[in-house]
This record gives C-alpha cells, sequence and structure tokens, in this order.
C-alpha cells in the first residue's frame, strides 16, 4: 500500500488547523507542518494544536518552525516549503 505525506505550510492557522488535521491525519501516513512567516513561528494556538493532535495520532506529526524571509523582507514561501519537502518520506505527497 502507498503511503501518504501531507505537507502544511502554516501561520497563525488556529482557526481551521484542528479540523484540518482531524479530517486528514486518519489516512495519511505522514503529516509534515512547518510553521513560519518572515517574524518568525506563529503567535496564536497553531503549535498548542500541533501538540494536541500529535498526542491523538503519535509518530504522524513532523512539526518544524523557523522564520522564512527574503532579503527584502519579503515571506520565502519556497523556502518553507523546501524544508519541508526535505522530510517527506511517503509515496504520495498531497
Amino acid at each position: 500500500m502507498k503511503k501518504i505525506s501531507m505537507l502544511l505550510p502554516v501561520y497563525n492557522e488556529e482557526a481551521l488547523l484542528f479540523y484540518s488535521l482531524e479530517s486528514t491525519l486518519p489516512y495519511v501516513h505522514q503529516a509534515v507542518i512547518i510553521d513560519g512567516s518572515p517574524w518568525g513561528p506563529s503567535t496564536d494556538q497553531t503549535k498548542t494544536i500541533v501538540e494536541f493532535m500529535d498526542k491523538q495520532y503519535p509518530g504522524k506529526i513532523e512539526y518544524l518552525s523557523g522564520a522564512f524571509a527574503l532579503e527584502g523582507g519579503g515571506w520565502d514561501e519556497g523556502s518553507q516549503r523546501s524544508l519541508g519537502l526535505s522530510q517527506i518520506n511517503g509515496d504520495i505527497l498531497m
């Protein structure tokens, strides 16, 4: 059976993150969550939600966080996604 990995770049996503993870984690082998912005990781309850869901689905979530900024101060989304892609180990990416 093919293993499905999910890549989820986030920043201050507490409003929808729990429901997104609750509806997808039962079906994926791995969820790589990359939390960050040019100013650093989320300032809301994003990390708390990830930690809670990690207890519900042990071993499925990989949480990475940091600042992802271009030289001019803009958001370096490509760098955020590339970090997540380097952690993927499934056969299929969503």
